[in-house]
């Protein structure tokens, strides 16, 4: 049997109250730990259904749930090794509402497989 809750405030006995609006549009939509080297391949994720190796520190990443535009807002962060961050960004425009690209660069002068990757990604829901 499927529910359904309306509430415009959400209240904890201790910790205070929030508006909901807050957990709707302020809340990751989905997210992904992927290892970039080797056999690309999700770790950990939410909202995330595959990820895709296209070339050298080139990836897109497919979420479970379209969001309503194009323009959600994507956080990236990358790891090479142990001892220094790679580069990341999404440096193509090729988003949609369910995939988005990711590029890595191990060097900082050209695309390469970067160790770990994340992305966490924010906006409306379709």
């Amino acid at each position: 049997m499927a529910g359904k809750i309306i509430a415009d405030t959400l209240e904890h006995s201790t910790a205070g109250s929030i508006a909901t609006n807050y957990v709707v549009n302020g809340s990751a939509k989905a997210f992904a730990q992927f290892a970039g080297d080797g056999t690309a391949q999700i770790n950990e994720s939410f909202g995330m259904s595959s990820l895709s190796d296209t070339g050298a520190g080139l990836y897109v990443l497919t979420v479970s749930s379209a969001m309503s535009s194009s323009d959600y807002t994507v956080v990236l962060h990358g790891i090479d090794d142990v001892s220094y961050p790679a580069h990341v960004g999404s440096y193509d425009t090729s988003r949609t509402t369910t995939t988005f690209p990711v590029n890595s660069s191990n060097t900082g002068s050209s695309w390469g497989d970067a160790g770990t990757l994340d992305a966490v990604i924010f906006g409306d829901l379709a």
